[in-house]
């Protein structure tokens, strides 16, 4: 159905600030959508009182349909982009979720503790009583507790701090759409977006790179497959006592070649990643991606 408005100043659909800021009086709109889903509107403005007719609707939803249409196909192309990168930043964004626990739970804590600690306070005043000053003493080792505890927690708010700051660096090469890319770099951002999941086979070993080579395609999709294939190695099923993950990379006449592969054998780990990948492979990227039970094995085009 469109919204017609022939009046904003007096209904409350209409964001007042607008009506002010621009004079709008008359407002005609029919949704724009993406699939199933409306993103926005198609409108018509007037700064004048006026009743939209019928044929000022139906022109609106030829345009709408036809920017509804273009959207949806933007979007369809779009798709695989986005599930990748999501994808990505999950392992990420839920180690920083788990930190922030701490950083928001710390200052209580830290709040609390002083308030047992500003009874020490009491011991200089002059006039305090000796059965006051007895009491003050007898808290002494539940302030030398605090103490501990206060020394532990700002250990703990270090590192989450760490924790978070290299999440949100990640998150930043991530979604940076740079001009060149550096092979190095975009490791180092896999290994920060990934630690959540890699964590669980105690990490990885990384391989010494040329610190500057530099790889055809675009830096979000070479981060995006890194830490993909990182992630799926390290949630797959695995023997007891399996990992850490291993990387290792040889080089060719124009390619570089870096395999991920998890100490002791793994069960169908690799073959998630390669799926979300292979829908976003392009010749211009010039990068393969391939796997068997118990690796990852990615081609990049050297620039």
């Amino acid at each position: 159905m469109p919204l017609l408005v022939s009046h904003a100043a007096t209904d409350e659909r209409i964001p007042q600030d607008l009506v002010h800021r621009f004079g709008l009086e008359s407002y005609v709109g029919v949704p724009v959508t993406i699939g199933d889903t409306v993103v926005g509107s198609m409108c018509g403005l007037d700064v004048v009182q006026r009743a939209f007719t019928p044929d000022d609707v139906a022109k609106l939803r030829v345009i709408a349909k036809q920017a509804s249409s273009r959207l949806t196909e933007l979007a369809s192309e779009q798709r695989p982009s986005f599930e990748l990168l999501g994808k990505a930043a999950t392992p990420a964004l839920s180690d920083i979720r788990n930190a922030l626990v701490v950083l928001v739970t710390a200052p209580g804590f830290i709040s609390t503790a002083v308030t047992e600690l500003e009874s020490l306070a009491a011991l200089k005043e002059a006039d305090l009583s000796d059965e006051a000053r007895l009491r003050a003493l007898g808290a002494l080792p539940d302030v030398l507790s605090t103490l501990k505890d206060l020394r532990d927690a700002a250990q703990e708010l270090g590192t989450a701090a760490k924790r978070v700051h290299k999440g949100v660096q990640g998150m930043e090469s991530l979604l940076a759409l740079r001009p060149d890319t550096n092979l190095t770099s975009c490791l180092i951002s896999a290994g920060r977006l990934a630690v959540h999941h890699t964590k669980l086979l105690g990490g990885v070993e990384w391989a010494h790179l040329p610190p500057m080579l530099q790889v055809l395609a675009p830096s979000a999709i070479v981060v995006a497959i890194l830490t993909a294939a990182l992630s799926e190695l390290s949630l797959g099923k695995h023997p007891f006592g399996a990992g850490p993950i291993q990387m290792s990379t040889t080089e060719g006449s124009g390619i570089f070649c870096i395999r991920f592969d998890v100490a002791g054998g793994s069960e169908l780990t690799a073959s998630t990643a390669v799926a979300n990948v292979r829908a976003l492979l392009d010749d211009a990227f010039g990068l393969v991606v391939s796997a068997d039970k118990t690796s990852v094995n990615l081609q990049f085009a050297l620039a």
